[in-house]
């Protein structure tokens, strides 16, 4: 097997890895849970969508402002959204946030990125501002959000394998609405002001400006101990919209549960360079320069599933494959060609190499399969993602893994690209080692 980069980290002896259990099997997705939901949901469809634009329409949606902000009349602080005419702007209009639309609005902008430095030392961050619009989505404990106001959150994650260092964090709070978005610029702000944090007393940490014009991309990121300098990125004009077996409809998916949806645009193909910032263990400052790939996820709409295995696959071709398994087992997959043309697709299955314990005690899938039953991609159908690192972990409001994988062609064994994983806690996502998720018998590792 050809494998470019880190070695793997060899400490199996702590991280239970499942192939080795005499309890443990292969758990593939289409023999799980999601099947008796699927059942359940495809007699009860027509009452539920029924019931579904009901609510949307004469309970909670503000059509005025729908009808003003897709029409391109006067420019408002927010943008408005409809499932019922189905339809999205162009990406750049797209990253301006949106109203509440529902008790269910939720949106989140997010980036992915492997970069090196001038060593070819590798390096790994995420950056995720999250928009919880509705009441639905507020974390327990929200008090009432104030008039002109809205919650916010924001991951940020950062991995230096060379100096086997990690950091990782969340910010949550209020804003006042007119701090969130700079029209001029095109551009998402973040910065919680000083005591109106979760919890009042929790000091306010993040700062974040991030613009997008349609070609090129900057953001900026500071933490306490973390800060991403002028990170510039290229390529924006490279779109993958999703879309499921559903809607069909191009930017529009299920959101998991049959009652939730979501729009949906990556950018796939972005080069990046810039400054990274950070403080170690031992309070020793790091300066690095950095360039490499990063991967942006755009989202907005109606739903409270939060639940999933999500991948995204950079192949060295230029290919790219995004995929999104959700804890009922609905799946939806988007390849994307070098030149553009894509295809959807969701008939996959996934095998679930291990699992690793967080500090908080959850646990979570680490190392999978992928197996495509109608589509090639990039002339495989079985592709194994070796994960880096079992300490790219987040334990915060939720608990998940969150980073690089190398990426293997298994008919070949070569290494073809890298991938990005995300995957969340097996009591949730229904997917632990010995227990099927129709049976709820919850046996997961001790």
């Amino acid at each position: 097997m050809k494998v470019r980069g880190i070695p793997h980290e060899n400490d199996s002896s702590f991280y239970p890895d499942c192939r080795d259990s005499p309890h443990s099997y292969s758990i593939r997705q289409d023999l799980c849970f999601g099947r008796a939901e699927d059942r359940y949901n495809a007699k009860k469809s027509q009452q539920c969508n029924s019931v579904t634009t009901l609510n949307v329409d004469d309970q909670y949606r503000d059509q005025r402002s729908v009808k003003r902000n897709m029409s391109g009349d006067k420019p408002s602080l927010f943008l408005g959204y409809d499932i019922n005419d189905p339809r999205h702007l162009d990406p750049v209009r797209e990253w301006q946030p949106h109203g509440r639309q529902t008790i269910k609005t939720l949106e989140w902008w997010y980036v992915n990125g492997l970069l090196y430095d001038a060593e070819k030392n590798p390096y790994f961050f995420v950056w995720a501002p999250l928009h919880m619009v509705g009441e639905k989505n507020l974390p327990p404990g929200t008090p009432n959000v104030l008039p002109g106001y809205r919650c916010v959150l924001a991951v940020v994650g950062f991995a230096d394998y060379h100096n086997k260092l990690t950091i990782n964090d969340t910010d949550v709070g209020f804003m006042n609405e007119t701090n969130i978005w700079d029209p001029g610029r095109n551009e998402l702000c973040f910065e919680i002001p000083s005591g109106l944090s979760m919890p009042p007393e929790h000091p306010a940490d993040f700062t974040s400006k991030w613009s997008y014009d349609g070609k090129l991309m900057d953001l900026q990121v500071s933490s306490p101990h973390l800060s991403f300098n002028n990170l510039h990125f290229t390529g924006g004009q490279r779109v993958l919209y999703a879309r499921d077996k559903r809607h069909k409809k191009e930017g529009l998916i299920q959101q998991g549960s049959r009652l939730d949806w979501s729009y949906y645009y990556s950018l796939p193909g972005l080069s990046v360079t810039g400054q990274i910032k950070y403080t170690d263990d031992n309070n020793k400052e790091h300066v690095i320069d950095v360039e490499g790939k990063a991967w942006v996820d755009r989202q907005w709409g109606d739903f409270t599933t939060v639940w999933w295995e999500w991948s995204c696959l950079l192949f060295d071709s230029g290919a790219r494959a995004d995929l999104y398994s959700f804890c009922n087992d609905y799946k939806v997959g988007s390849y994307q060609k070098d030149d553009g043309l894509t295809q959807w697709f969701d008939c996959f299955t996934l095998e679930r190499h291990s699992y690793i314990p967080t500090p908080a005690g959850k646990w979570l899938s680490w190392g999978w399969t992928y197996e495509f039953e109608d589509v090639d991609i990039e002339g495989s159908r079985h592709y194994t993602l070796n994960p880096w690192s079992k300490k790219d972990v987040h334990d915060s409001f939720y608990s998940f893994f969150e980073g690089p994988s190398y990426l293997i062609n298994d008919e070949t064994g070569e290494q073809v690209g890298y991938a990005v994983t995300e995957s969340m806690d097996i009591l949730n996502m229904r997917n632990g080692p010995v227990a099927p998720r129709d049976k709820g018998l919850g046996l997961y590792p001790p």
